[in-house]
């Protein structure tokens, strides 16, 4: 027995290995899958799926992200500086900005007006400290009826009246108040050769700095506040007496509207073109210098 499982043939051990596999082939019936149960889905799955679709329906297209420097922004590849920035926008500043007394639109005014010569600004700026902004009825009452008659004829032809009545409007006090260094170094001037006028009130401010045009130097010269006041005072005085519609019925209140004038002045004068270039030496700037930076550059 054992010697005939030895003696098998090759052909024989294939014939038994074909029986087997015919065995295997025989198709068994089919019976139908049974269907895949879904794994359980807590609540907490069922939030986060919803997030993820929500997430993924709301997504942007990929932007650049926003990169800070220390003076610039990077903004969709582009670099913008403060200048570019500025620039883009100064219109709107401009359309923007306080529709009042504007000192350098005076200027200008003034210095078209005079086509950029000084002879002619002095005589506009003298008229202001002799005779003061009402220079009409005042011109009629100077020493030379001849020249007070040739100046009234130079100020109506600049178009400088004593009545405001728009924002352009060109009056003396305006044109002073424009040029502040201008009116200090011409007062400096004027109190060296012993021709400046008199001041109206006793105050503890030098004659030099009694110009209500120099309102907007108060607080680099905090004795001009002393003038103001004592003028605001006067002034309210004259005002009830011709019963005028800005008078006021105390000092108290007169003093208070002056300090608010006197608020508005201060802020315009970091921007003068003369403190800026100038700084701390524009009142010893000479006439000349002073002149030419406000915009009168020639004789």
């Amino acid at each position: 027995m054992s010697d005939q499982t030895t003696n098998l043939t090759p052909l024989q051990e294939g014939g038994e290995e074909r029986k087997d596999a015919e065995k295997e082939e025989k198709p068994s019936p089919q019976i139908p899958p049974k269907p895949k149960t879904p794994p359980s889905t807590t609540d907490a799955d069922k939030l986060k799926a919803e997030a993820a679709l929500k997430s993924a329906g709301t997504k942007k297209s990929a932007v650049k992200p926003i990169e800070k420097t220390e003076d610039t922004i990077l903004i969709q590849g582009k670099l913008e500086t403060d200048e570019e920035i500025f620039v883009a926008h100064v219109e709107l500043m401009d359309q923007l900005s306080y529709d009042g007394f504007n000192a350098a639109v005076i200027r200008e005014s003034i210095s078209s007006a005079c086509e950029g010569k000084r002879t002619l600004i002095m005589k506009v700026l003298i008229t202001y400290i002799e005779c003061g902004n009402k220079f009409i009825n005042r011109l009629k009452s100077v020493t030379d009826l001849t020249a007070g008659k040739d100046i009234t004829k130079l100020l109506r032809t600049l178009g400088i009246t004593d009545t405001i009545t728009g924002k352009a409007t060109l009056t003396l006090a305006r044109i002073a108040q424009s040029m502040p260094l201008a009116i200090i170094r011409l007062r400096s001037m004027m109190l060296a050769n012993g021709k400046l006028p008199s001041v109206s009130v006793a105050c503890k401010a030098k004659p030099v700095f009694c110009d209500l045009a120099l309102s907007s130097m108060s607080n680099s010269y905090p004795e001009i506040v002393d003038y103001l006041e004592k003028m605001s005072v006067e002034l309210n005085k004259f005002a009830k007496k011709e019963k005028l519609p800005n008078a006021v019925e105390t000092d108290a209140e007169a003093i208070a509207n002056m300090h608010k004038f006197r608020g508005l002045a201060t802020q315009n004068l970091p921007n003068d073109p003369v403190v800026r270039k100038y700084g701390d030496n524009a009142t010893q700037t000479p006439m000349a210098a002073v002149l030419f930076t406000y915009g009168f550059t020639k004789a």
